[in-house]
């Protein structure tokens, strides 16, 4: 739509060409390949949640900015027309909607700690980032599936053990 990558697609771009030239034609360092990705995914959380937030707090979160992201998204054309937005529009209150923004912003920002905290705790952000990629998909009819998929792979990754308790630390 538009003619121009969108975030989702340039998302899945830049992560499989940070995973190759870090794997640099060596699969026995696929560890590091990995890790490298993975900050790189949840580094761009970290600043679109930060740009975010230094573009316009409070006031992104007091006004009608999700409401109208909401409308104009239901405006474009989808692949399924889903009409839930506009649904949640008529029933849910502003203040609420304007919460959950707020929330899903946090999230966001708080995703650069997956690199700090106990595998655990990376795996309930990765999760709560997934539930928001399924409201922003049901909700924005934005279909972000290149992303699903990346967390899904890193909760099955963290799940299994398939990285250090901490991947990155100050020691």
């Amino acid at each position: 739509f538009g003619g121009h990558l969108d975030h989702r697609i340039l998302t899945l771009y830049i992560f499989t060409l940070v995973f190759y030239i870090s794997l640099e034609n060596d699969f026995t360092n696929l560890d590091v390949a990995f890790k490298i990705s993975y900050l790189f995914f949840f580094l761009q959380y970290f600043f679109i949640g930060l740009a975010r937030i230094f573009s316009g707090f409070p006031d992104v979160f007091l006004g009608d900015t999700f409401t109208n992201w909401i409308i104009q998204r239901n405006l474009r054309p989808s692949y399924f027309n889903l009409e839930i937005g506009f649904k949640a529009l008529e029933y849910l209150p502003t203040n609420f909607l304007n919460f959950v923004f707020f929330i899903s912003t946090m999230f966001e920002v708080s995703a650069i700690f997956c690199f700090f905290i106990k595998n655990k705790y990376s795996r309930l952000i990765c999760v709560l980032l997934l539930f928001f990629h399924f409201g922003i998909y049901l909700f924005m009819s934005v279909n972000f599936i290149e992303n699903i998929f990346l967390l899904l792979l890193f909760i099955y990754i963290l799940e299994k053990d398939g990285l250090n308790e901490k991947i990155y630390s100050f020691h």
